[in-house]
């Protein structure tokens, strides 16, 4: 007698089963889409702040062949001696070699841009605040900068942080390499204002200090016994303010 073997026939699933599957799967996309999210959101910040490293050992390079001064933040010519605005990054291009049109820009700064140019997301702290950043109207040859020496503390002073555009938030953004609008900047409330405002990195924004470190901060976090329109703190040259 031949041996019998018993088949079992495979059993499809039911209805019920199914349904709960496809609800499993849900809860796990749910649970799974915010922390990829946030994990982008965390390698865009981490890149920026890499970025804004990179800034400072360009800034510091410069220094260093500049009498220990930092760079303008822009001085426009005279017309006799030809016209035109230099930024500060036009200053401190020779350092970059070519990481310069990279490293200018934060990788959460995606505002449209026109003209079809280099966005650069990184401003300088305005001397006429208090700052770092001088700018003026000056003569032909490249004019000195803020001194080293004369900074109280280069662990507490910022020296640049991001500002997306000077336009209002959400409209194209005007802050290009090469371009004098948005290169220097005055206060926090032109970062929560302005380009992208508050959306860059979930409220807080990157700040690159004279010793070449950078930390994140919220912008009320940075005034000091200043205000949002007229700060101190770490926007400032004196320390303890």
């Amino acid at each position: 007698m031949p041996p019998h073997y018993n088949i079992r026939q495979a059993r499809g699933m039911t209805l019920i089963e199914l349904l709960t599957v496809v609800t499993i799967i849900g809860i796990l996309v749910a649970i799974l889409i915010p922390v990829v999210g946030k994990m982008r959101a965390s390698a865009r910040q981490t890149q920026c702040t890499v970025n804004m490293r990179q800034l400072g050992i360009a800034v510091h390079l410069y220094v260093a062949d500049n009498r220990q001064r930092l760079p303008y933040g822009y001085w426009t010519k005279k017309p006799e001696d030809g016209g035109g605005t230099t930024t500060w990054d036009g200053a401190i291009t020779p350092y970059f070699g070519d990481t310069r049109k990279s490293s200018l820009q934060c990788p959460s700064d995606d505002l449209p841009i026109s003209p079809p140019v280099r966005r650069r997301t990184y401003s300088m702290i305005r001397a006429g605040q208090g700052g770092v950043g001088k700018t003026g109207n000056l003569t032909e040859k490249a004019p000195s900068g803020v001194a080293i020496s004369s900074l109280e503390s280069l662990a507490q002073t910022a020296m640049f942080t991001e500002r997306s555009s000077s336009k209002a938030t959400g409209q194209s953004s005007d802050n290009y390499i090469g371009g004098s609008a948005a290169c220097v900047i005055d206060s926090p409330k032109n970062q929560v204002n302005e380009g992208k405002g508050l959306s860059l990195h979930g409220g807080r924004f990157n700040y690159l200090f004279v010793d070449g470190h950078v930390k994140s901060y919220r912008p009320e976090e940075t005034i000091g016994t200043g205000t949002m329109d007229a700060p101190k703190g770490i926007w400032t040259i004196a320390s303890g303010d």
